[in-house]
């Protein structure tokens, strides 16, 4: 008997094997020991009682890591001390959905094995900083899930879908500073599709609404799509009906499922960008209110006055993910990224995969922000490990996008495996070049801790007073116990 086993079932299979695989590196590497930031984000807060709800959403240099201090919260409560390696887990879990998020946004879009390219991407230790980081990893990809999911609520256009998706944007800007870049990406989200509303010519909602012959998705995808056309020469849907049910990251022509619900969201989104100007200003004056300057951190305006450094840095956090071959090729690299997401949003790619486009645009700013409040710290911060997951996901939404709209060349089976060893080449490299990091880092972390112990000193933080005397208290009221020798 002949048993079938379809490329999708393969490429799950095949997928989830990578997610183990990172899985167990950051089993194998993660420590139950404060590193950096945690003195002051999770310790100092369990510590340094008495601010209430307030002190969840204290600054800490750019940031208010309310989620963080959430999370710590919580497992406080739970198991009545504080340990760093669950937080850690907690954070790299957020992983998972974003790849499957983005994952099902492309699935009826190209074959599976191209699918492959994410999750190669995505699960490996590059971004090695997160796994021996509990601020770090909580904080940064929680804010990236946020902000996706945030998209992806938008996308289905209802008022109680745009509500969750604003309730989200404010969790994700009190997760990370980048988190309030997505503001503005809504924004212009919203008032494009409101000029479509208002009977733009040749748009696909006046159409709809003037009575006129609207094109089916087929039409659509293969105006967007180089090398597609009507009559079904891609793999992604023939109707835009299933689509409209299933795949929220996806641009239907027509109604969005149906005449009817299209009426009404033409409505509503005449009105969707002032209820995001709103909480935009109400978002933005909470967290700036009483805000300091971290100090030691460049001007702003200092930055401003040198707009090749910030477009170097821009570049190079973009291209973070090829940091192992120096600054400069890492530029390259990112230069490559922005101007492929540029082209991405001038051939107007939101129209095919919404979501997937204003989340690489989100990526963009993130980039763009990083360069103006940090490119004094030197161009090389920007490859900084913790930034890597923002250049890994761009590289993977440049990727799947063109797949999609170049379809003609991926059709051979030479061209998907070539594909497939680029990216699996890219993901064996950070594996072994992360794995050599964090054995590394995990030395550093117990080592110093061994010092501590038996000298006083040692500890992974800037100021050893205040991280000896924070550890100290944390241990005498029973918040943290120190891990085995």
């Amino acid at each position: 008997m002949r048993i079938h086993v379809s490329s999708f079932s393969v490429s799950v299979l095949v997928g989830t094997l990578v997610a183990i695989a990172y899985f167990v590196v950051v089993d194998r590497y993660s420590v139950d020991i404060p590193n950096y930031d945690d003195y002051d984000t999770i310790l100092a807060g369990l510590v340094e009682r008495g601010r209430g709800i307030a002190g969840l959403f204290e600054q800490h240099n750019e940031h208010r890591p309310a989620w963080t201090r959430m999370l710590v919260a919580v497992t406080h409560a739970i198991f009545g001390e504080v340990d760093f390696r669950l937080l850690t887990f907690a954070g790299n879990a957020a992983l998972v959905p974003i790849v499957l998020l983005l994952a099902s946004t492309y699935r009826r879009a190209i074959a599976p094995t191209l699918l492959l390219v994410l999750p190669l991407l995505v699960f490996e230790p590059t971004a090695w900083e997160l796994v021996t980081w509990a601020t770090g990893s909580t904080q940064f990809l929680y804010c990236l899930l946020f902000v996706l999911l945030a998209l992806r609520l938008f996308a289905r256009g209802t008022a109680p879908a745009r509500g969750g998706s604003l309730a989200l944007a404010v969790l994700a800007s009190f997760t990370s500073v980048h988190g309030l870049l997505v503001f503005p990406v809504l924004l212009a989200w919203s008032v494009l599709e409101s000029r479509s509303a208002r009977n733009v010519p040749g748009s696909f909602h006046a159409l709809a609404a003037n009575g006129r012959h609207a094109p089916d998705a087929q039409s659509v995808h293969a105006r967007m799509v180089p090398g597609t056309s009507s009559a079904g020469s891609t793999s992604a849907p023939a109707s835009c009906e299933p689509t409209a049910r299933n795949d929220p990251g996806t641009f239907h022509a027509v109604g969005e499922p149906g005449e009817s619900a299209n009426d009404s969201r033409r409505g509503g989104v005449r009105s969707a960008w002032v209820a995001i100007t709103i909480g935009s200003a109400l978002t933005f004056g909470a967290y700036f209110y009483g805000y300091e300057k971290p100090p030691g951190h460049p001007s702003l305006l200092a930055s401003l006055t040198e707009p090749w450094i910030v477009l170097g840095y821009t570049m190079a956090f973009l291209g973070s993910f090829a940091a192992a071959t120096g600054v400069a090729m890492s530029i390259a690299a990112g230069g490559v990224v922005l101007a492929y997401a540029m082209v991405l949003a001038w051939r107007r790619y939101d129209r095919v995969r919404p979501v997937a486009q204003y989340y690489l645009v989100f990526l963009v700013l993130c980039a763009s922000a990083s360069a103006v409040g940090r490119a004094g710290f030197g161009i090389e911060q920007a490859l900084a490990p913790r930034y890597r997951i923002f250049s890994l996901l761009a590289l993977s939404i440049c990727g799947l996008a063109f797949f999609e709209r170049h379809p003609q060349r991926f059709r051979a089976l030479p061209s998907r495996v070539l594909v497939l060893a680029v990216a699996l080449a890219i993901a064996v490299h950070g594996f072994v070049h992360g794995v050599d990091r964090l054995a590394a880092r995990r030395a550093l972390l117990v080592d110093g801790l061994d010092e501590w112990r038996s000298r006083g000193t040692g500890l992974h933080y800037p100021f050893p007073e205040r991280a000896d005397a924070l550890l100290r208290q944390a241990i005498d009221e029973g918040v943290y116990a120190l891990p085995p020798k």
